[in-house]
């Protein structure tokens, strides 16, 4: 009787596990339990699915220790407060975009339309 139990057990187990990989979002799940893999296709899709969670394992607690050493508190005021009662480093302002120099140089976008005018007048004096 008590292997009747474990073999229901068992095949209950397998259904549900077979099922689950059929219809998981989860991208390699679905390869475990296909009938046109063979043994080492499953082992291997088994082996890079175990080796990719233990690297996001790895990658959460090493993000866990870096927060736990070094908090960054976020604090927002109601009160405003002038810089300077402020003790340094109190506060950082990053901004939003971030932007190129090359597009910040004003004085080369301002010689290049001066010399686009003056080719353009000159031209037009020279055909007169």
């Amino acid at each position: 009787m008590r292997s009747f139990r474990k073999r229901l057990r068992r095949s209950v187990r397998v259904e549900v596990f077979q099922e689950y990989c059929a219809n998981s979002s989860i991208h390699g799940v679905r390869y475990f339990d296909r009938d046109e893999r063979t043994s080492c296709e499953r082992f291997w899709w088994l082996v890079a699915f175990l080796l990719s969670m233990a690297g996001c394992g790895v990658m959460i607690y090493k993000t866990y220790v870096k927060w736990n050493e070094v908090p960054i508190i976020v604090t927002f005021s109601e009160k405003t407060t002038p810089a300077w009662d402020m003790q340094f480093p109190a506060i950082t302002i990053c901004p939003e975009t971030k932007m190129s120099s090359e597009k910040l140089n004003f004085t080369a976008e301002i010689n290049g339309l001066w010399a686009v005018f003056f080719q353009e007048n000159s031209t037009a004096n020279d055909d007169m």
